[in-house]
């Protein structure tokens, strides 16, 4: 019980700095986690944040892409 209050509190944390940098991304995510008797991430079907995740080939650094909430 004591590792999943952590946890959440850990998940709290971080949407709270996202909120610092991006207000409505924050929102999306706060109502797309869920950390009740399981932990889950479900955006809902009217989401339409694309998610860009990957390594750069060239081994710089990759272009910095973050999914905007409609």
């Amino acid at each position: 019980m004591r590792e999943r209050r952590r946890i959440a509190r850990s998940i709290d944390e971080a949407l709270a700095e996202i909120r610092e940098h991006d207000p409505a991304l924050a929102r999306l995510l706060k109502t797309a986690i869920k950390t009740g008797q399981f932990f889950s991430y479900s955006p809902g079907r009217e989401s339409e944040v694309k998610w860009y995740v990957g390594l750069p080939s060239d081994g710089a650094r990759a272009q910095r892409r973050r999914p905007r909430a409609h």
